[in-house]
């Protein structure tokens, strides 16, 4: 957890914000069309030092604070003796009821319990937990189901219009 004015992110809509700075987006925008996994969560093949923004607002109800690589710290396949799958990473869920997690980052910007706001930064992105190369995995949990983040990402990208979580694939995470 860092002090200090933290950065912002861009709000396209009432209460909506881009993941991270829209070139960084814009420049990456074909991870949203070829998914390198089954299932559903997007993972954004960033640099380490990327600010991720909260999606949505709501309240930060998981932390994860383990600033270790898997790999590098020999967890091996099993995992066990502290080793954690998401490194430094969060979980907010909104007012719908829906989570939103973040992983692998390198700073964590919020505590739990607190309360995050569209557009606020809420982790520097990074290489810790179960991470082969430095990358932001967002996953979206909806109406009990985990859902496909990319349609959403590329409307919230493209035309500000965002998709409502609930309405998300989640299946077949590819978006052509």
């Amino acid at each position: 957890l860092t002090c200090g004015p933290p950065a912002s992110g861009e709000i396209v809509a009432e209460g909506w914000s881009l993941p991270g700075p829209r070139a960084l987006l814009e420049a990456t925008i074909d991870q949203l069309d070829n998914p390198h996994h089954s299932y559903p969560a997007w993972d954004w093949i960033i640099p380490t030092g990327t600010p991720i923004y909260a999606i949505r607002g709501g309240t930060v109800t998981y932390t994860s604070t383990w600033n270790h690589n898997w790999w590098e710290a020999g967890c091996g396949t099993a995992g066990g003796g502290g080793c954690s799958t998401c490194g430094i990473g969060l979980t907010i869920t909104d007012a719908d009821n829906s989570r939103w997690t973040y992983c692998h980052g390198s700073v964590l910007h919020i505590a739990k319990g607190n309360a995050a706001v569209a557009g606020q930064q809420i982790l520097t992105s990074g290489h810790t937990g179960r991470s082969g190369t430095p990358h932001l995995p967002l996953e979206i949990n909806a109406d009990g189901r985990r859902r496909c983040p990319q349609e959403l990402v590329r409307s919230l990208l493209v035309t500000a219009t965002p998709v409502r979580p609930v309405d998300l694939a989640d299946l077949g995470c590819a978006v052509n």
